[in-house]
């Protein structure tokens, strides 16, 4: 991690992975999270002196994340297990996890701006939407490519 203003070198976060894929700071700057082909996801504390916590319940092949816009939480992916795992970086909640039974490994997450949706996309080009809130998932599952609407 670079402070852009001076060039320095502020922090640096090690994983296991040879191939990372994607960063992704949250939103108030305390964390990012790393994710990696062969690497569990991991977050960065950059907080608190760049402490580390990786996430064995999450396989192998994650494709990355996204933070709620409160930075609360981070909903990864997990390409293989057809399913996203939203995590408290602070360990204060339980994990939560939102599946799908269809045979669609997921890529990205994004959280909608008021933190209370969120959307996976899979390999197969459907989108998935859950009400973060209930965990239940939205009967309107869309085509990728399909039309932008009002």
């Amino acid at each position: 991690v670079y402070d852009l203003a001076t060039g320095e070198v502020v922090g640096q976060v090690r994983t296991a992975s040879r191939v990372l894929k994607a960063a992704d700071w949250a939103p108030d700057g305390r964390w990012v999270l790393v994710a990696g082909d062969d690497d569990q996801p991991t977050l960065w504390d950059a907080a608190a002196a760049g402490t580390t916590t990786q996430y064995e319940e999450v396989g192998p092949y994650s494709a990355g994340g996204a933070w709620s816009p409160d930075s609360q939480r981070v909903a990864v992916t997990d390409a293989f297990d057809q399913r996203v795992l939203i995590i408290d970086p602070t360990g204060a909640v339980d994990d939560e996890e939102l599946s799908i039974a269809e045979d669609e490994k997921l890529e990205a997450a994004a959280w909608s701006p008021a933190g209370d949706r969120l959307a996976a996309v899979g390999y197969g080009g459907t989108v998935f939407v859950w009400d973060v809130t209930t965990g239940g998932r939205s009967s309107g599952e869309a085509p990728a490519g399909g039309t932008n609407g009002p």
